[in-house]
């Protein structure tokens, strides 16, 4: 993920990865989560680190993300999904999902419906999806 980028974690959870891209990298972190125990959970982690971070609690469905920015999520739901639920335009966003053993599967089923260049970063069992110029 480039240093000078902003950057949305879906699903956020337990703030992996938003919160160490927001520790290791110069740009701003967005953590969106439905959850509002996890959400708050999320703030207080942030101010204890010391880190500016921005929690939105709610869907990531309901929040518009802007252009050339970079999304992240983990374990969120699968990569047909995501790209499907996105409220953007998908102009300049780089998408990174930390998917499990079946990502080739999931990638292989999301290109039913979109087009998009991905690279795979592997990870153990599984891998790091970079997914990048989705059209429909």
């Amino acid at each position: 993920i480039p240093d000078d980028c902003e950057v949305f974690d879906l699903g956020s959870g337990n703030g992996i990865p938003g919160i160490m891209i927001s520790i290791i990298k110069n740009c701003p972190v967005t953590l969106i989560e439905s959850d509002h125990r996890k959400g708050v959970f999320l703030e207080q982690t942030a101010r204890r680190l010391g880190i500016k971070v921005k929690v939105i609690i709610d869907r990531f469905e309901n929040v518009v993300i802007p252009q050339n920015c970079q999304i992240t999520a983990r374990g969120l739901m699968s990569v047909k999904d995501i790209i499907a639920n996105l409220s953007i335009n998908y102009q300049g966003q780089t998408i990174w999902l930390l998917k499990g053993k079946n990502h080739q599967q999931e990638i292989n089923e999301a290109l039913k419906d979109w087009k998009f260049n991905y690279k795979l970063h592997p990870q153990g069992e599984g891998a790091i999806v970079e997914i990048s110029n989705i059209t429909v």
